[in-house]
């Protein structure tokens, strides 16, 4: 659900916003940062469940990071199929570690 929201809703009408202003390549890199980086920030939510504040700050940088990698799969594939994989890996290991 989350890849088909931000990899899907949220990339596309950055693309589509950023695509107005500024030539393709650099659309696309300002689709995958901002839409990774809002993918981050969303999770300091946690902060207001009760999640320790140090966890939060990791969680931010961690999604925020693996958000771009998840973007940049997104926009070179033309699929939203490689960044679900991706998630869902991601998602394998921690549950794993």
């Amino acid at each position: 659900v989350e890849e088909t929201m931000w990899r899907g809703t949220v990339f596309a009408a950055l693309l589509m916003a950023f695509g107005r202003v500024h030539p393709p390549e650099r659309a696309m890199t300002w689709a995958v940062w901002s839409s990774g980086i809002a993918f981050g920030l969303l999770h300091g939510g946690n902060a207001l469940i009760g999640v320790p504040p140090a966890f939060v700050a990791v969680q931010v940088l961690n999604a925020a990071i693996w958000g771009v990698v998840y973007g940049y799969a997104r926009a070179r594939s033309d699929s939203l199929y490689p960044p679900i994989l991706l998630h869902a890996a991601m998602n394998l290991v921690v549950v794993l570690l």
